[in-house]
């Protein structure tokens, strides 16, 4: 059975869909204690760390699941989005905001076979969009194929219409590149 971790894992809206699909939640990190004793409700069987991001070290995600480095087959990512979204402010200095790249650390370190991380449409709009930049030149640096696009969840059998900015990677030697429903 196919293991993923997700950080930034909120009440695990996206681990459920990996799960549905036949994946296995291992270990889930978010900084909000009721957003991990929610994730550890809806996912008993899996890990549940209440920590900030920047605490948690890839090191001590293998040595705790006994897993090498490029065995994990996938890392699902959900950084804050605070500051990009329309919904708030749009700070460009918001601290939140650095988060983003925390997934880049964390590819480069443990080399999952596939990672995604999903963020608010504002992320590619006006003064943000020199970050998404940023992190799209992040991540080309890594051995992975990556793609991104503007999905609707309404398009893809979910009762809520969020447009969301999906950046999926597949480590190089597997000879795959990203796909995306049509």
């Amino acid at each position: 059975m196919k293991k993923f971790i997700s950080l930034f894992s909120g009440c695990g809206g996206s681990s459920l869909g990996y799960e549905m699909s036949g994946m296995k939640s291992i270990l889930a990190v978010d900084f909000d204690p009721k957003c991990c004793e929610n994730y550890n409700l809806n996912f008993p069987n899996s890990s549940v760390w209440n920590l900030n991001i920047e605490d948690v070290s890839s090191n001590d995600i293998m040595e705790t699941f006994n897993i090498d480095m490029g065995e994990l087959d996938h890392i699902d990512f959900s950084p804050p989005c605070q500051g990009f979204s329309f919904a708030g402010k749009r700070n460009i200095n918001d601290l939140r905001n650095l988060l983003l790249f925390q997934p880049v650390r964390f590819i480069k370190e443990l080399q999952p076979k596939s990672f995604i991380i999903e963020n608010v449409e504002g992320l590619i709009k006006g003064k943000m969009k020199g970050i998404f930049n940023l992190l799209l030149d992040e991540l080309s640096k890594l051995n992975y194929n990556i793609k991104w696009k503007s999905l609707n969840s309404v398009y893809y059998n979910l009762p809520q219409s969020r447009q969301r900015i999906i950046i999926f990677g597949v480590r190089r030697d597997l000879g795959k590149d990203p796909i995306f429903p049509t």
